[in-house]
């Protein structure tokens, strides 16, 4: 199980989204992207904020993105993803 926060943790969460026939069967006509934000919490390992993107199109995660970086903001914005 990878830890959190990681980009391999955001992989291994897209994985999930894409292996549940449950979420392909209520998200077969939604599409969208989604953003999250983690506010540094250094006593439970986060430590600094962390920005991270989900395309999700009709039930599958098509792509991911994970943003350290101080302007993890644009990363809920296709344009700077792709």
């Amino acid at each position: 199980m990878p830890l959190f926060p990681s980009k391999e943790w955001l992989d291994a969460y897209a994985e999930g989204i894409n292996g549940s026939t449950d979420y392909r069967d209520a998200a077969a006509t939604w599409e969208g992207d989604m953003a999250y934000v983690f506010e540094p919490e250094p006593d439970k390992g986060v430590p600094e904020e962390i920005w991270v993107w989900l395309d999700l199109w009709h039930g599958d995660c098509r792509g991911v993105k994970y943003d350290l970086s101080p302007d993890g903001r644009k990363s809920s914005r296709r344009s700077s993803i792709r």
